[in-house]
């Protein structure tokens, strides 16, 4: 009897066991929380299954195999297609399957949508002007073109010419202000007008009209479609140079051809400028680096300047960032450090100047708008807020910049206007 007992509680712990070992055995289980994968040829991806236990080790498949490689759970898209994968749960027949459609990358011609600028520090007559073209980008295509320039009016002394001083207003903006062809023609009895009168304004536009001529925005605007219709090139006359392969326009080639195709190739690269003519005749820009997303990743503010030599206007040689240090902003006397204006083409000079700058913790013109250029990289335009033309003095990181700014916020602005996302 007790044999007997003893037989069926050995048999019961038997079957308690297989009970604990088969019934509480927990199912290994492999998922993905979504099927569905879309990624770009080149584009690497970190899969990761839902399993039931982290510790489970999984090996991947791919149908069509040459699709896409694996480099442990990491998946890379090789080729175009509809690809398979399985993921499986090793050493078992356990696995589950994700969808990945894997696309050709979009190739762009340009970098990114936006207005991209090209400029030219010139002379209309021996007064200085800046000419400007502008292509507008969107969805990747060029949509316009804007042709723009800013001439400047003698200043004299007893009809001695002593200075140049930039036009408020260019010639896009003046429209028929700018008055191309109003001057004396017996055929058409026109007489030249004063276009600051209405009379004088609706008598010019009737002889325009009348005589079949455009003024100078209206072909402007006509060698503005011819680009986006057929690209930049501009054929001319060689005797007159005038345009011959865009009907209605009479004015020359003022550098527009030229100056289209550099903003084209800005456009392809990213290189932005925002421009203006300033002052009597400065010429300030910010230029910069966008990527793909429109954002600027290089930013830097410059200006050219000029100055009447031996009674005739030049452009300097070399912008403020080119001279550096050779600007020399601060070198002047300064009795209290006991100072003397330097030669600053020579070694001592500069290494004196230097010195003093160090010493009076002064800070050169470069220096200064590299401190504004590094905080909009970092905070946007917002921050630059002006008192009268300076910067007011309310951002600790711009303590150091005493140069007049309202000139560089200008074109700071029209730069991020021109790409929203910078």
């Amino acid at each position: 009897m007790l044999k007997n007992f003893g037989k069926l509680i050995t048999v019961l712990v038997i079957a308690f066991s297989l009970f604990v070992l088969v019934g509480c055995t927990k199912e290994e289980t492999i998922s993905f929380a979504d099927e569905n994968l879309t990624m770009v040829v080149g584009d690497e991806e970190t899969l990761a299954p839902v399993l039931s236990d982290e510790a489970l080790e999984v090996v991947y498949s791919a149908v069509p195999a040459d699709a896409v490689t694996f480099d442990g759970s990491k998946i890379t898209a090789v080729k175009a297609g509809t690809v398979t994968v399985t993921a499986t749960i090793k050493d078992t027949k356990i696995s589950a399957t994700l969808t990945v459609t894997i696309t050709e990358p979009v190739v762009k011609t340009y970098a990114a949508d936006g207005v991209y600028t090209a400029f030219e520090a010139g002379d209309n007559h021996g007064a200085p002007m800046v000419t400007t073209v502008s292509v507008t980008i969107a969805d990747d295509e060029i949509v316009s073109f804007f042709i723009d320039c800013v001439q400047s009016t003698a200043v004299k002394t007893e009809e001695v010419v002593t200075d140049y001083k930039f036009n408020e207003k260019s010639k896009k903006e003046l429209g028929y202000l700018y008055g191309m062809h109003n001057t004396p023609n017996a055929e058409f009895e026109y007489e030249r007008q004063d276009l600051t009168t209405t009379e004088g304004l609706a008598a010019y536009e009737a002889y325009l009209e009348e005589s079949g001529k455009l003024e100078w925005f209206e072909q402007a605007a006509l060698i503005e479609a011819h680009f986006v219709a057929n690209g930049t090139t501009l054929e001319l006359d060689e005797t007159t140079e005038a345009i011959t392969n865009v009907a209605g326009v009479t004015v020359k080639d003022g550098s527009y051809s030229k100056l289209a195709a550099e903003a084209v190739q800005n456009a392809i690269d990213g290189k932005v400028i925002s421009v203006m003519a300033s002052g009597n005749h400065d010429i300030i820009w910010a230029e910069g680096t966008v990527n793909a997303e429109g954002s600027l990743t290089e930013l830097e503010l410059n200006t050219l300047q000029g100055r009447m030599v031996e009674g005739a206007y030049a452009w300097d040689a070399k912008n403020k960032q080119e001279k550096g240090y050779l600007y020399g902003m601060h070198n002047s006397p300064n009795a209290e450090l006991e100072y003397e204006k330097q030669d600053l083409t020579t070694t001592e000079g500069l290494a004196a100047y230097k010195a003093y700058l160090e010493e009076a913790g002064k800070l050169e013109w470069f220096e200064q708008v590299e401190l504004i250029t590094d905080y909009v990289l970092e905070n946007g335009v917002a921050g630059l807020v002006l008192e009268g033309t300076k910067l007011d003095g309310s951002v600790e990181a711009l303590s150091g910049v005493s140069i007049t700014a309202i000139g560089y916020v200008t074109v700071l602005n029209a730069l991020y206007t021109a790409f929203p996302n910078a």
